[in-house]
């Protein structure tokens, strides 16, 4: 995350199913490209496993542990990021439960 070619930078950017595979590979490069990014999941190890990578590369980010499966999950989720960000700019819907 040297190369200072950061199109994201100052962008928001949520990943669900961001604990491995496609998810925790999109994340990284989003977060490459300079945005934060929430990373969401329901394995809290594996989602602060991939948050160090994120932060090892100079990247920001923060973990959202939840299950997609618990509506009331979702609605805090919500609540959560629309208190703490102003505009969610990016949104991955990467989980096997969309």
């Amino acid at each position: 995350m040297t190369d200072g070619n950061k199109p994201l930078e100052g962008k928001l950017a949520l990943v669900t199913g961001a604990s491995k595979g496609i998810g925790a590979a999109t994340a990284k490069l989003l977060a490459m490209q300079g945005a934060h990014v929430v990373l969401v999941a329901r394995d809290v190890k594996a989602l602060e496993a991939v948050e160090d990578e994120i932060h090892a590369e100079g990247g920001t980010s923060t973990i959202a542990p939840l299950d997609l499966t618990e509506p009331e999950s979702i609605a805090r989720l919500a609540q959560a990021v629309s208190s703490r960000w102003d505009v969610l700019d990016v949104m991955v819907l990467s989980a096997a439960y969309l």
